[in-house]
Formats: C-alpha cells, structure tokens, sequence
C-alpha cells in the first residue's frame, strides 16, 4: 500500500495526540489550582483557626516553597533520565498533591500543617517538571502560545478560586472549602490518568498502520 498514505494517518494520529494531551494537561492543573487557589487568599486565617500564629504561616508557607524548589531541582534530573515516563511522573504528581489536601480535612496542629506542606511541595517537585516537558513536547510549534494559554489559565482560574473560596469561607466555613479543594484535586487526578490513555491509543494506532503496511 502507499507508504505517504500511512505516513499522513500517523501525522494526523500524532497532531490528534499532542492536541489531547494539551487539553488534558491544561484542564488538570487548571482544576488543581483551582482547589488550591481557593485558601490562598485566607491561608493565614485558616492556620490561626488551628492554633497558629503569623509566624507559623511563614514557616507553613516556606515549607512548601523550599520543599518543592530544592525537589524540582533533584527530581528533575531523576526524570530527564526517564523521560519517557513524562506521564506516570504527572499522573503521581496529581496524586502526591490529592493526598496533600485529603490531610488539610483532618488538621488539628500547625506539626501535621508542617507535613501536608511538605508532601504538598513533593508533589509539586515530582508535577511540575514532567508537566512542562509533556507540555512542550506536545506542542512543536507555537511554544509561546502553548505557555500563553496555560498562563492565562493559571491566572483567570486563581482569581476566580480566590473570590469564591473567601466567600465559601465566610458563608459556610472551612470545613466546606477543603472538602470543596480536595473534589476539585481528586477532578484533577482522574483527569490526568486519561493522558496514560493517549499514550496508549497512539502507540495502539501506530502498530496497526505498520501491520497493514506489511500486508
């Protein structure tokens, strides 16, 4: 059979996967900020309710901030070696960061606080580098616009999450919000576990054009 006729199925089968991955990446950290953005704003509140003080919610803030900058910068080398498991490494990264926010629902003490920061800041070292591999390697051309748009995701979604998550607060409590965070995390995960799926459908595809090829 002609071969430019397989050669066009396996480049619209390609341009079809990068385009789903894309999409799938974006709705996944735009659900997971979400769930996140909604404390943000009225993070030094909810660590008073617990006991905290300000200075507690610096060391609370600064845990994961630390956490996940020196992980990013250890576990990103680990993954470079791996890069062809870009996707598992993404799809743990969601769950890490589900895990994170199911502890907020059972927070007694700024200790346990301290712990779902840090675990909050290893899923963020595992995500984030893979994330960004996926993301370019899904979008040959048009980079910039590629970043744009989850840019633009993360902000439009933050400021949203931060207007709804202070009321939610004030209306009904926190007990709600996190419930609320941990739904829009638990989206998140599930999301993600479909770009497993477009890794299989693709490579699915591609060993079928090469059967009938040989016929």
């Amino acid at each position: 059979m002609n071969m430019s006729f397989y050669k066009k199925i396996n480049l619209i089968e390609q341009l079809l996967a990068n385009f789903f991955t894309r999409v799938i990446l974006y709705l996944t950290d735009g659900f997971l900020i979400a769930g996140a953005g909604l404390i943000v704003p009225i993070f030094a509140i909810f660590v008073e309710r617990i006991g905290g003080s300000l200075i507690e919610v610096g060391i609370a803030s600064a845990l994961f901030s630390f956490t996940a900058g020196i992980g990013i910068l250890i576990i990103s080398r680990f993954e470079d070696a791996h890069n062809r498991n870009f996707r598992q490494f993404v799809v743990l990264g969601y769950l890490l960061a589900l895990t994170g926010y199911l502890n907020y629902l059972f927070l007694s003490t700024v200790t346990h606080l301290y712990f779902a920061q840090v675990l909050l800041g290893i899923a963020s070292a595992v995500r984030v580098p893979s994330y960004d591999a996926l993301l370019s390697r899904n979008t040959p051309n048009h980079l910039a616009v590629a970043w744009g748009n989850w840019n633009a995701v993360v902000y439009i979604v933050s400021a949203s999450a931060a207007l709804i998550g202070a009321s939610i607060a004030s209306a009904y409590g926190f007990k709600l919000l996190i419930l609320v965070m941990v739904f829009l995390s638990s989206v998140a995960f599930l999301l993600s576990l479909a770009l497993l799926k477009v890794k299989t459908l693709k490579s699915t595809i591609k060993k079928s054009a090469k059967f009938e090829e040989s016929l």
